[in-house]
């Protein structure tokens, strides 16, 4: 059976008929996605988890009258990956500069050299931020290609990660084929998408039909006492 016609795939339209509710863009990647600037989402190739696109529109709009190399040293930030740092630290640094701001220098009209800290988001006015949600979106790396049901970006940064199941699977299963696969693949290289993804990730939901928990870093902790 396709995809198309799937339990799996019926779950993931509840899903996004839920996130559209909520505000949310939703788009559909597998077998429709095209590349480039003016591609569906703006990647340049599977590799990208980052969607620089959304990422330097919504820093120009928080972060207004900068010269153009100031917001593009922002994203190069954002995107930077050092192999020799740890998941979690490198989980972290990511977490400041997406919570705190990234700090870029430039030049400004008198020839003085300024710093400053740009937002990344709007947190006093969220409905001032960008969310689109994206099933099916094919990441490549070196060893390791997924296909997450569900990845939520704000601001092109993919802060939600969804792993859908159907009430017919084992949970367990689900739990340890799944999530933990993931979890293994991400920390096994820092170079392969899964794990940069999760780079910028504060949160990874597992959704089963009885049971919802959040995971935080390398943790899975149970939401508002394993409700």
């Amino acid at each position: 059976m396709s995809h198309e016609y799937s339990e799996d795939h019926l779950i993931e339209s509840a899903t996004q008929q839920v996130l559209e509710e909520l505000g949310w863009q939703v788009g559909y990647a597998w077998k429709q996605e095209t590349y480039g600037q003016n591609g569906l989402f703006g990647r340049e190739n599977k590799s990208e988890v980052i969607l620089n696109r959304y990422l330097l529109s919504a820093l120009q709009r928080l972060n207004p009258g900068l010269p153009a190399k100031a917001y593009e040293d922002a994203v190069d930030k954002i995107n930077e990956r050092n192999a020799d740092k740890t998941f979690g630290r490198t989980n972290k640094e990511k977490y400041e500069l997406l919570k705190n701001g990234i700090t870029v220098s430039y030049t400004n009209a008198n020839g003085e050299i300024e710093k400053l800290k740009l937002r990344v988001f709007n947190f006093d006015d969220p409905t001032q931020n960008h969310f689109l949600a994206v099933r099916q979106l094919e990441i490549v790396g070196e060893l390791y290609n997924r296909r997450p049901d569900v990845v939520g970006f704000v601001n092109g940064i993919p802060l939600v990660f969804f792993e859908l199941k159907a009430h017919r699977t084992d949970q367990r299963n689900d739990y340890n084929d799944n999530f933990t696969d993931y979890k293994d693949s991400h920390n096994a290289l820092h170079q392969l998408p899964p794990s940069r993804c999760h780079h910028h990730q504060p949160f990874l939901r597992i959704r089963l039909p009885d049971n919802r928990r959040d995971g935080i870093g390398g943790f899975v902790e149970p939401l508002w006492g394993g409700a």
